[in-house]
């Protein structure tokens, strides 16, 4: 079976908000076997509840392995975060997901005004779409089904990995000021 890399946030709420749709959109695709990260221990419990409530045969795995896991997935569904640069940096082909509460998407949309032609931050440093965004209303089951059939296809998955080669590159050729973000990318690479 094809190994897809499910990382569904580090808090409980993002794992409440999150989690159920993106096993949901696994769910009866037989060649697929779905792998949770689980950030946090603590939120060991609240994860498994979740997979028994649907019947998913997800297994779990700490976060110690994540590079592992990442390099063998398929492809990845990522809430959005850090992780998602993480991601982009083991060349995972990834659709990311994330679910606002209903307060966070008033004050984002009335309050802030915030509208950006992407959320995640591969898609924001290269300036276009590598990674799938399924971001608060496009976060539907159709929508994730129809985004993994796209990431089934393998001239798909072949133009996504090389503009992630390419987002190493960019990064690799970036004057960093700050020191913390050079160590941090020099972990990550």
């Amino acid at each position: 079976k094809k190994i897809v890399a499910i990382f569904p946030g580090s808090r409980s709420a993002e794992i409440k908000l999150n989690l159920k749709l993106q096993l949901l959109s696994l769910q009866n695709k037989t060649e697929f076997q779905p792998i949770i990260s689980v950030a946090n221990n603590k939120l060991i419990p609240q994860i498994k509840a979740i997979c028994k409530q649907i019947n998913s045969n997800a297994l779990l795995y700490t976060k110690e392995y994540n590079n592992e896991l990442m390099k063998h997935a398929y492809f990845a569904l990522a809430t959005s975060g850090t992780i998602t640069l993480e991601l982009a940096l083991n060349e995972t082909p990834t659709i990311v997901t994330y679910r606002l509460s209903p307060f966070d998407a008033f004050c984002t949309k009335f309050i802030f005004k915030i509208s950006m032609p992407y959320y995640c931050i591969v898609n924001i440093l290269m300036k276009k779409e590598i990674f799938i965004e399924a971001i608060d209303q496009k976060f539907t089951l159709p929508y994730l089904q129809t985004s993994i059939q796209k990431l089934s296809c393998s001239d798909f998955r072949a133009t996504t990995r090389n503009l992630l080669k390419n987002l190493r590159l960019h990064l690799d050729q970036q004057e960093i000021p700050d020191q913390g973000i050079k160590k941090i990318l020099s972990f990550l690479m």
